[in-house]
């Protein structure tokens, strides 16, 4: 059956197999109704709170106006479950009726006092649909293809695209899902990898808004500077048009519509641009998600299209499962589905890949022609967008500079180099290694086997050879002729390292055999500057000092780009496309928490990661042997005995030696990097030593380089975690006194600009330590809220959290109701309620009459410690006016928690009668918002005390629905038993 909402000029038209078709009219007092709802929608979109009532009250008055002749009850009556509504529109019909009507949150539709989604009877799945609709497309033959992109800009809030794409890989592993990743934000690119995979989906992970009137989004230029898309750009790209059955916009706003110019009238939102352009379906959001909410309806949605699902009803699952997520949801109704003609259908029905992994997929590729240089491939490269950026960014200047990428040994420098010679396809690629003599130099662009070079290098090859000293003037030749325009080069010196020695004290030289080479070489391209579309490339673990004739380093003119260890999101990345690899090789074995070690024990060394995995795929037990050794090496002990090519790795990063080249002052400036948990700005750590110790920590690649994660225009820096090994451990003094050094100059460069709450910690942390009030009264309440959720430790957040309440209070500053919430909660885990206790009783009592929702949490975690304590009747007085204060918020979560609280009470004071009231109330109040872990955890105990009362029907109606919850909040265990103990007798 369908059902169809046709806008036809001033009416509507209802239309549904079987029955009459009506038509509501659309005059001005409609279209008021529509613009008052289409307002208030989107004032409660934006709100964060409690709004499940009020965005109720929206729904039923949709409801109510659509049923004015009874048209939606008699539906109702005739539907079965999924109900598909389509709300349809002209394809070039942009009057303000139909666009108002489009806009209209069709999400929200309610009736009888329930949302129509969540109505299990409906199940109700509205879509906006441009033309009448024809038969839906033939899905794909092959298996689901998803191409993924984030969009991070430089400067901009990062969005967490890390956990949406593992979201997705995480729901769907198992499944048969082909996800690529285009690593850039650029559309160029996103454009050019959808021509080579030919993706279902183009799934974009980044910023949406509305400037000046158009939808945009945020995406990178090859730089990675913001670079603003409208849908008109979007669409000068063929590619990202015709191939994908579906085009995804995780983004802000995207399904939002914009106001005509100069007038409240609506005029467009990016998904519908896109649709009106030739796209088949558009997903977007309707306003602004939250990062964890855009993850879970990602993941559930492409779990449903892998198992063939039409896209309409993955849509309408995805919505439900972020509408009865355990913590509940603000943003369930956001997600908006656009559908051309042939739009909605299942995109893919086949089981095999469209593009088969290559025959060479997981080879090794090669920096050089002479397969000396081994590097990542391009299919599993991963990540470093920052420094291919900064790259790409001095090679693209006019005057480009010459670059050096540096960093600890194994870390991947050359696999970017090679990233940067593919990003970079106008120019050949010329490679010097392992011979860095006058001859090898020429030799790298012979081997280019372009006729024009090989010309000119016959005139000086020779020459060359004899007198070295001509280096400079062939390659001034040679760069200044036939790769002026011509033929324009890449030159990559990779693994300097070798022709470098150390200096105690001072950055590594180049030797003396390699001075005037390396002088030619850093000469010429420096005085080419603009005049040549030529660039030089370095790569070396060290950053090193060449002198010229008059004593001047010439290595200061050199770009420095610190590549360091991959962070948390790239070791996933890597792994799984590792993974992929050995999955190919047919080493199917893999044990999930060996696998988590190999990450944490590899400190995210990209080869170490590479052999401790494949080890842990070939042999589980001497893995395990392995990574204990590697993880005592890690804590100053012994290299490992076993594993020779890990051994070898770890020997090989020559650690010691470069520990025997500090100062005293560096080798203490690394040891008090051990205080911090964060990358912190280059300046701030200066002040622990002066900028020299802090530079040649970051030259020697014992400190990683990274843009700050606050201010990304700062530089920043951590202790390489491989280099962690050479460390003794600090005393609690020692950490304070380094905490006191840094956090005047931390909260200046952090200060109120400090989002991300892991970095809020941190500043917690250290502002405790330290005595400093301003930064742990900014911070703490965030912070707190941090360590509970992810220290793992919670008599250590619970101290923390004292601590700062106690400093607070020293200087007379009020603490934070969320610092104080979460300490408490901190105690309560930690087993410590009598101190849980304090806490709740201060939130309680500073708490101002307008936190009534702060008010309700805190009486209930009150009440919690008073049973806990068997103080029953205190217990029930609180929950009592937990209860009432959420009837006055008209808060329905908190209300049937509150009432099934009462409910486990009275069970416990055996008021048999009390405690049925209570948890039918709970009960029908968890049915009516489908909340699962709420209907599970209710239902039992309302099930057993209907089974005690002997109204054994209804008692298997409700437990058998509880065993159904738990099934889908994949708890197999305890379903397993309420079926045994409840289901089978």
């Amino acid at each position: 059956m369908s059902t169809t909402l046709t806008i036809q000029e001033n009416r509507l038209r209802l239309s549904h197999d079987g029955l009459d078709t009506e038509t509501l009219d659309l005059d001005e007092a409609a279209l008021d109704l529509f613009r008052d709802w289409n307002t208030r929608y989107q004032i409660l979109a934006a709100q964060r709170d409690e709004k499940r009532q009020a965005l109720l009250q929206l729904g039923s008055e949709l409801g109510e106006w659509l049923n004015q002749t009874g048209w939606l009850e008699r539906v109702l009556d005739e539907i079965t479950a999924p109900w598909l509504v389509e709300i349809e529109i002209k394809r070039r019909d942009r009057s303000e009726a139909a666009l108002l009507v489009l806009n209209a949150p069709w999400e929200l539709l309610a009736f009888e006092g329930q949302h129509l989604a969540f109505d299990p009877m409906a199940v109700y799945m509205p879509v906006r649909r441009v033309g009448q609709a024809d038969e839906s497309a033939e899905p794909s033959p092959f298996r689901l293809n998803v191409l993924f992109m984030a969009a991070s800009p430089v400067g901009q809030h990062v969005l967490a695209y890390e956990a949406e794409e593992l979201a997705i890989l995480q729901a769907t592993e198992r499944l048969g899902l082909d996800l690529r990743v285009e690593e850039s934000g650029s559309l160029a690119e996103l454009s050019a990898r959808a021509a080579q995979v030919e993706p279902d989906v183009v799934h974009l992970s980044c910023h949406g808004g509305i400037v000046d009137g158009t939808p945009q989004l945020c995406f990178e230029s090859e730089l990675g500077d913001l670079d603003l898309i409208t849908a008109e750009r979007w669409l000068q790209n063929p590619t990202l048009c015709k191939t994908p059955r579906l085009v995804f916009l995780s983004a802000c706003h995207s399904a939002e519509f914009t106001k005509a110019e100069d007038s409240e009238a609506l005029a467009s939102n990016f998904a519908l641009d896109l649709l009106r352009g030739g796209v088949s379906a558009v997903l977007g959001w309707g306003s602004a998600v939250s990062d964890a909410e855009a993850s879970e309806f990602s993941a559930v949605l492409y779990a449903q299209l892998v198992h063939k699902v039409s896209l309409v009803e993955a849509v309408g699952q995805a919505r439900a499962a972020v509408y009865r997520r355990p913590n509940g949801s603000s943003d369930w109704h956001l997600a908006r589905l656009f559908l051309s003609k042939q739009g909605g259908g299942v995109l893919s029905a086949g089981d095999q890949a469209r593009l088969p992994l290559d025959a060479r997929y997981g080879e090794k590729a090669f920096l050089d022609k002479n397969k000396q240089v081994p590097v990542a491939g391009h299919e599993v490269f991963v990540g470093r967008r920052r420094q291919l950026q900064r790259v790409l960014k001095a090679f693209r200047a006019s005057a480009a500079q010459p670059v050096l990428v540096h960093g600890m040994g194994r870390q991947g420098k050359s696999s970017l180099a090679s990233r940067v010679g593919r990003r970079l396809p106008e120019l050949k690629l010329a490679v010097v290694y392992g011979q860095y003599y006058a001859e090898d130099i020429l030799q790298a662009f012979k081997d280019l086997g372009e006729p024009e070079i090989n010309k000119v290098i016959a005139d000086y090859q020779k020459r060359v050879e004899q007198s070295p000293e001509l280096l400079a003037e062939a390659l001034h030749c040679v760069l200044s002729q036939p790769c002026a325009q011509a033929v324009p080069v890449l030159l990559v010196i990779d693994d300097l390292e070798q022709i470098l020695e150390p200096q105690v004290g001072q950055l590594h030289r180049v030797k003396a055999t390699y001075q005037p080479v390396l002088r030619a070489v850093l000469q010429v391209f420096q005085q080419l500057g603009g005049q040549t579309r030529s660039r030089l490339l370095l790569t070396s673990r060290y950053q090193f000092t060449v002198l010229d004739g008059q004593g001047r380093d010439l290595a200061a003119g050199v770009l420095s780009v610190p590549l360091p260890a991959m962070d948390d999101g790239e070791r996933v990345k890597q792994w799984r496309l590792q993974r992929q690899v050995l999955n190919r090789e047919q080493v199917v074995l893999e044990d999930t928490a060996l696998v988590h070690r190999c990450l944490s024990v590899a400190q995210g060394n990209p080869a170490l990661q590479d052999k401790l995995y494949r080890l842990a795929r070939l042999d589980v037990a001497q893995a395990g042997r392995v990574l204990a050794q590697v993880e005592k090496w890690l804590k100053g002990g012994e290299l490992p005995s076993e594993a020779e090519e890990v051994r070898k790795l770890l020997e090989g990063l020559v650690l010691e030696e470069l520990y025997g080249l500090l100062t005293p002052v560096e080798q203490a400036l690394l040891q008090a990097g051990q205080a911090f948990t964060q990358p912190l700005p280059c300046q701030v750590l200066a002040q622990l030593a002066d900028q020299a110790a802090v530079d040649r920590l970051l030259a020697l690649g014992l400190w990683d380089g990274w843009p700050d994660v606050v201010v990304p225009k700062l530089a920043a820096a951590a202790v390489n975690r491989l280099a962690v090994s050479l460390l003794q451990p600090l005393a609690e003094a020692e950490i304070k006194g380094i905490a006191q050094r840094v956090i005047v100059g931390l909260w200046d460069c952090w200060g109120q600009a400090a989002r991300s709450r892991e970095v809020q910690f941190e500043l917690t942390r250290l502002g405790v330590l330290a005595g400093h009030v301003e930064s742990v009264r900014a911070a703490a309440g965030a912070g707190l809220y941090w360590a509970y959720e992810n220290l793992g430790n919670y008599p250590k957040a619970a101290a923390l959290g004292q601590q700062a309440v106690e400093l607070l209070q020293a200087e007379q500053v009020a603490a934070d109701e969320v610092l104080l919430l979460w300490t408490a909660r901190s105690y309560q885990q930690a087993g410590q309620p009598e101190n849980a206790l304090q806490f709740l009783e201060q939130l309680a009592a500073q708490l101002p009459e307008t936190e009534q929702r702060t008010r309700a949490v805190t009486l209930g975690d009150i009440a919690d410690i008073a049973i806990q304590q068997g103080n029953l009747t205190q217990a029930r007085q609180l929950y009592e006016e937990k209860y009432q204060v959420a009837e006055q918020l008209a808060a329905s979560d908190t209300i049937a928690h509150a009432r099934w609280s009462l409910g486990k009470i009275c069970v416990q004071q055996q008021d048999w009668q009390t405690a049925a009231d209570h948890f039918s109330a709970a009960y029908q109040l968890w049915l009516h918002t489908g909340r699962v872990d709420g209907i599970v955890a209710c239902g039992l105990d309302l099930g057993q005390l209907l089974l005690a009362a002997d109204h054994i029907e209804a008692a298997q109606e409700i437990l058998q629905r509880s065993y159904e919850g738990l099934i889908k909040l994949g708890r197999h265990e305890m379903a397993e038993q309420v079926k045994q103990a409840f289901l089978q007798k």
